[in-house]
């Protein structure tokens, strides 16, 4: 199903009101999802906006924060990820990838996570401390 501008944001502000998952301390959602330009959007672009600030704040944090506590937890907000209903109904990955990258992380490696954070959330992220 397809949805126009007005109505991806209009979910996305809803949804974020009853947002599941746990935020970081000091983590807001911004007030409006990210631009989709001339895009058709599909009906889980609102959700999945959500769903993806908040995957990449914690991947923020756990690549920044210097408290082993902390970082636990958001190794375990990141693992959580593929299990949320909206992954389970929109996200395919059937090599682990995401996973693969998460126990690099753990093991100490973070170039793969930093790599995926870089490309895929430092747009989304800017955006939440501008609104």
């Amino acid at each position: 199903m397809w949805i126009d501008e007005e109505e991806y944001i209009a979910i996305y502000q809803e949804f974020v009101t009853r947002f599941p998952e746990p935020m970081p301390e000091g983590v807001d959602f911004p007030l409006e999802p990210p631009d989709l330009g001339p895009n058709m959007i599909g009906l889980g672009n609102a959700e999945g906006a959500a769903y993806f600030h908040w995957n990449c704040a914690w991947m923020d944090v756990y690549l920044t924060d210097t408290d082993a506590a902390t970082r636990d937890r958001a190794m375990e907000q990141l693992r959580a990820f593929p299990t949320t209903e909206w992954a389970l109904k929109y996200v395919e990955d059937p090599e682990n990838g995401y996973l693969g990258v998460l126990d690099e992380a753990e093991l100490g490696d973070l170039s793969g996570l930093r790599e995926v954070y870089v490309s895929g959330c430092t747009d989304a992220l800017g955006a939440a401390e501008e609104g």
